[in-house]
């Protein structure tokens, strides 16, 4: 539901590639890195 790959709409060349595992979402944006999400409710995602 949560994974795939995603294009910023304000800066068109930004990709986002969303992968979801064990109540976790992983958001991977190219140079800035990795960023880990914890699922705190459906639908909603705290920064670990």
């Amino acid at each position: 539901m949560y994974v795939g790959l995603y294009q910023n709409r304000r800066f068109l060349f930004l990709k986002s590639k969303f992968s979801y595992a064990n109540g976790k979402l992983l958001i991977e944006t190219g140079a800035p890195g990795k960023h880990t999400f914890k699922m705190i409710t459906p639908l909603l995602f705290a920064d670990e």
